[in-house]
């Protein structure tokens, strides 16, 4: 095979690699899937949200069932190697400072001790002053139950413990306050 020939077969596979990791990339940047829920009284076909235990940053343990009957409860799943998710958090904060009386927001590190430990995770919440909870998912118990496989992943659950909607991808001011006017009892 000529130099040449084999020139054209290499750059025409590093083409389809990065046009299909381009596509993927896209396809699976955001989405939005809404459940309807009506606040009164849970339906025939309505569950919770499955329950896990996490970490705070004091190594206290927290279920997201401790919430329930609360308030309801904005919870993220995020990495601090993931980069939609690292340009989001400024938003939580400052949806934490206007709503953190009204709503639990259980933001929460997919700490693996591999890509991310618990010291990358603090290091950015604490470098950034960031104030709302951060939650520490170091037995993947969240990340199972939730079936993550991509971050960031948002869920917007109600006072009642039942998700009312879900997003995939980074979310923007719209989509965050739209979530959490869903769950905001009336």
């Amino acid at each position: 095979m000529s130099k040449s020939m084999y020139n054209l077969i290499v750059t025409v596979l590093v083409l389809v690699i990065v046009i299909g990791g381009g596509v993927l990339l896209y396809r699976n940047l955001s989405y939005d899937v809404k459940i309807e829920v009506p606040l009164e009284t849970l339906g025939a076909n309505e569950e919770l949200a499955p329950d896990f235990s996490v970490q705070d940053s004091s190594d206290g343990v927290w279920s997201l069932s401790d919430f329930r009957g609360e308030k309801p409860v904005v919870l993220n799943f995020w990495s601090s190697t993931c980069p939609p998710c690292m340009a989001e958090m400024p938003l939580f904060q400052a949806y934490w400072e206007k709503y953190g009386d009204q709503v639990e927001f259980m933001i929460v590190n997919l700490t693996d001790g591999y890509n991310d430990t618990f010291e990358s995770a603090m290091k950015v919440v604490t470098e950034n002053e960031f104030q709302f909870p951060v939650y520490f998912d170091t037995a993947s118990e969240g990340a199972i139950a939730y079936s993550i496989r991509s971050i960031p992943m948002t869920f917007f659950i109600d006072v009642r413990g039942v998700i009312v909607s879900e997003h995939l991808g980074m979310l923007n001011e719209q989509t965050l306050e739209a979530g959490i006017q869903s769950i905001l009892p009336d």
